[in-house]
């Protein structure tokens, strides 16, 4: 019998786009950007988040898989739209260039192709009305990744900490940081309005402060800043006066906590509460030489000189010239634009909210970090679902009925 989406879809039902978000986000919360998916087992994880970590990895390739065979089935009823189709244009450039300078890998093309494939499902979930599912399985995704690297800290803290900076269940603290930082609107979401009963919005509520948490103790100056940015956005077009209250008081509670640990020496976390006090560029040099590599090969780029990816939009440029750059510039009007017509609204709902300081924290998040251009991870995977909503803003933006 002929493989038919529909018919698979409504046969398991657990397969719905809410629950391939949740399960998707924590199979990236347990991969390394490119290529180590069996993290968790290296780096010697507490007993049940190994078990997790192994087990999301397999099932992340059960994804992959899946949509390599929905892709094939129905290739021809695909209308992608302006946003999704110049971000494919980018990565698809940028696998080419790799491959005519002899730098191409299974790793580039199976990053590619994956994000080719988890985009296509995305915009076909987001055809409907499942706007508030979906950001409601990557608000408890939140949840579950605050909780699971509080979780590590407390009972595996040796195997949580670098350089005396925390990096919980991820490769690096300016990953762990800058999840949480984009995750922060999620939280606020359930925790602010009446799609969430008391419960969720107290627990959420105390997510929020976990968040934050891990912001601070990953030591990650940009994380802090985008965690600012996306919460201010978010604070500003919401207008719960409530939960500024709420949130500007644990922030202010973690400000004196950073301050006091500073002044004692060898207090918990004064080491990443010192270099968060820094002002120095620890980026400089690694800016300093894609900008070199660019400069220097201005039309396609020459990946094969650098191997730094700090930066996303300097990476791009470095690793595909002016070209790739071009369709940056395109890719960026056209999300600003977006966002500027969804922001001009009368009375912006929270699920523009959510979805506009979301996406303006990850397009601060990748001037610090390379997450466009890198694998699967948290990051990319909440990028391209978020692309795929706001991309769909003449019926997600100016639905009444889920006006709050």
């Amino acid at each position: 019998m002929q493989f038919s989406y529909s018919v698979f879809k409504n046969r398991y039902k657990y397969f719905s786009g809410e629950k391939f978000v949740f399960f998707g986000l924590i199979g990236g919360a347990f991969l390394k950007p490119p290529s180590d998916f069996y993290q968790g087992f290296s780096r010697g994880f507490s007993f049940p988040v190994t078990l997790l970590s192994g087990f999301f990895s397999a099932w992340f390739f059960f994804i992959f898989f899946f949509l390599i065979f929905y892709f094939i089935r129905n290739f021809n009823k695909f209308k992608v739209v302006s946003l999704p189709f110049v971000y494919f244009t980018m990565m698809s450039w940028l696998l080419v260039v790799l491959l005519l300078n002899g730098g191409g890998s299974i790793n580039d093309f199976v990053s590619v192709l994956l994000v080719l494939l988890v985009s296509t499902y995305f915009y076909e979930e987001t055809s409907g009305s499942n706007y508030l599912s979906l950001l409601k399985a990557v608000s408890y995704f939140s949840l579950f990744f605050a909780v699971v690297n509080c979780y590590e800290l407390v009972v595996n803290e040796h195997n949580t900490m670098w350089a005396g900076r925390f990096w919980g269940v991820t490769a690096h603290p300016n990953f762990v940081g800058g999840y949480a930082a984009v995750l922060l609107p999620f939280s606020c979401f359930v925790a602010d309005k009446f799609y969430s009963n008391t419960a969720e919005r107290f627990v959420f509520s105390l997510n929020c402060f976990l968040l934050i948490f891990i912001v601070l103790i990953s030591g990650s100056r940009g994380s802090f800043a985008v965690a600012i940015l996306s919460a201010f956005v978010y604070f500003f077009f919401a207008k719960n006066k409530l939960l500024i209250f709420f949130f500007v008081s644990i922030v202010g509670f973690f400000l004196v906590t950073m301050i006091t640990s500073l002044e004692i020496q060898n207090s918990p976390f004064s080491e990443n509460f010192e270099r968060l006090s820094m002002t120095e560029n620890t980026r400089s040099f690694v800016f300093k030489d894609l900008w070199r590599v660019f400069s220097e090969n201005p039309l396609i780029g020459a990946p094969m000189e650098t191997e730094s990816t700090s930066s996303s939009y300097l990476a791009l440029l470095a690793n595909g010239g002016i070209v790739a750059g071009f369709l940056l510039i395109i890719f960026l009007l056209l999300l600003f634009r977006i966002i500027v017509t969804i922001l001009k609204l009368s009375a912006p709902n929270t699920l523009n909210v959510t979805v506009v300081s979301a996406v303006m924290g990850l397009l601060l998040y990748a001037t610090f970090e390379g997450f466009l251009l890198e694998g699967y991870s948290v990051a990319k995977l909440l990028f391209i679902i978020l692309l795929s909503v706001i991309s769909k803003k003449s019926v997600a933006f100016t639905d009444s009925s889920h006006k709050a």
